[in-house]
């Protein structure tokens, strides 16, 4: 066992767990910027496709009703694809309604 007692023989192991942090940051990030992306095609293809749609229709109801659900639905891809600023506002609503946001 004289390879043992010398600790001189092996490398440290704190630069490989610096660099297996690095990356899992670098692809945490990367996955990050890949949800905002996705969510913004996703924002854009609805507001074309309201163009499109709402062009045709005669009442002001249909819009409405179409333009309520789209809410719902950007909202809750939103907190699904970990946007921050929807999940904020979404908090503040959610704390406003369970009573623990009072302004003063």
């Amino acid at each position: 066992m004289k390879g043992l007692e010398n600790d001189d023989d092996y490398p440290s192991p704190a630069p490989t767990y610096e660099a297996i942090s690095s990356l899992q940051q670098d692809l945490e990030a990367e996955r990050n910027s890949r949800k905002e992306e996705r969510f913004i095609w996703f924002f854009v293809l609805i507001l074309v496709l309201d163009v499109f749609t709402f062009k045709d229709m005669e009442t002001w109801s249909g819009p409405l009703m179409v333009g309520i659900l789209e809410i719902i639905l950007v909202v809750a891809l939103g907190r699904r694809w970990s946007m921050d600023h929807i999940y904020t506002i979404t908090e503040l609503i959610i704390n406003k309604w369970n009573g623990k946001f009072r302004p003063e």
